[in-house]
């Protein structure tokens, strides 16, 4: 029995990913206020945290599998200079959406997701 290719699994995964992060990040709207002591405001910055974390481990190994080897080389730079066009192109999207609004604090989170997410592979390489 022949296995796929890692990288025949990822590229579908990582589409598959981006897409749905994008939607449930920019489109779908979001709880404001507090219940208790659970504030919503807080909530949504570890949503971005969490979403984006995933988008930058799948990233990256997108990357490194490249066949190109400037791509591969580089994958750590290009996920997160990525990471930082998915974020701002999310917030940039949500001016668009009723109800929604440009936040670059949302954008940084984003950004900041993506490069852990990335981090913790590259990390991984020294271990």
């Amino acid at each position: 029995m022949r296995f796929a290719s890692f990288n025949s699994i990822i590229r579908p995964l990582t589409y598959a990913y981006v897409s749905v992060a994008f939607i449930l990040l920019a489109v779908v709207p979001q709880s404001t206020g507090s219940i208790g002591s659970i504030n919503f405001h807080f909530v949504d910055k570890i949503e971005h945290l969490i979403i984006s974390f995933g988008l930058g481990f799948l990233l990256y190994l997108f990357f490194i599998d490249s066949k190109k080897r400037i791509v591969s080389k580089n994958a750590f730079l290009i996920t997160i200079f990525a990471g930082i066009f998915f974020g701002v192109g999310n917030e940039f999207v949500q001016v668009f959406v009723p109800g929604k609004v440009f936040n670059p604090v949302d954008a940084f989170y984003d950004s900041v997701g993506t490069i852990l997410g990335a981090l913790s592979l590259q990390i991984r390489k020294f271990f």
